[in-house]
């Protein structure tokens, strides 16, 4: 007669539940991409001022108004590649940080000295990189028709690309955020590819802008409620 033992199961010991595991993995992205609001939030109020401004100063457009124009958007550029990693750092100093695994090693990158400063340099030297290949097809005798059909293809692809990403994480996370700052991106994409000869590029600016200021400041508040449910130990 052999005797059973009787063992004890620890919840240690059990399989995690698939879908137990799914949820918290999408609750973790949800916050990961609060925490970044603020960031999405400044530049859009900073740019919208800026073109706000172009668009009040300069009421034709003149040479000087496109040179305004492509700044911003050089600046735009550098400020997005060096405003993510400084509200990061910003926030580690105050005890409060949440990055993703990614990010974690692009802000250990970005702490070396002289990175940031090249990769704004790279961004924008692609951003006229591009001015220079449309010059160039212009002084190769490419018509004026050619060059246009070429800059609404590219606008297209960009924007559909865009829109694509931001709906995607916007399921999965299940925030409805992205789902605004993809319809600022699809307007202002479709404005600029199709009626870009009638609607001034500021203005179509402000639009990306508007959606990244809403929907940034509507992600940091989320952002805020979930510290406000972090124990009390922590501060932001």
């Amino acid at each position: 007669m052999s005797a059973s033992r009787e063992t004890t199961e620890t919840p240690a010991d059990r399989p995690p539940d698939p879908t137990a595991a799914a949820v918290s993995v999408r609750e973790a992205r949800r916050r990961l991409l609060a925490s970044r609001g603020a960031v999405r939030a400044i530049l859009g109020a900073v740019f919208f001022i800026a073109f706000a401004t172009v668009r009040a100063a300069m009421a034709q457009k003149t040479e000087a108004h496109m040179q305004a124009v492509m700044l911003l958007a050089v600046a735009f550029i550098a400020l997005a590649i060096l405003l993510p990693p400084a509200v990061t750092r910003v926030r580690q100093h105050r005890g409060v940080t949440l990055v993703g695994e990614a990010e974690g090693r692009a802000v250990r990158f970005f702490s070396r000295s002289g990175v940031v400063a090249v990769l704004a340099l790279a961004g924008v030297g692609a951003a006229v990189l591009v001015a220079l290949v449309i010059v160039d097809l212009d002084r190769r005798g490419v018509s004026a028709e050619g060059i246009d059909r070429l800059d609404t293809i590219v606008a297209l692809v960009c924007t559909a690309a865009l829109v694509a990403v931001y709906v995607a994480r916007s399921v999965r996370t299940g925030t409805w955020e992205d789902v605004l700052m993809a319809v600022g991106v699809g307007l202002a994409g479709l404005l600029f590819a199709l009626l870009r000869d009638r609607v001034r590029l500021e203005i179509i600016a402000m639009i990306v802008a508007h959606a990244a200021f809403a929907s940034g400041l509507a992600l940091h508040f989320r952002w805020r409620v979930y510290l406000g449910r972090a124990p009390k130990e922590v501060t932001p």
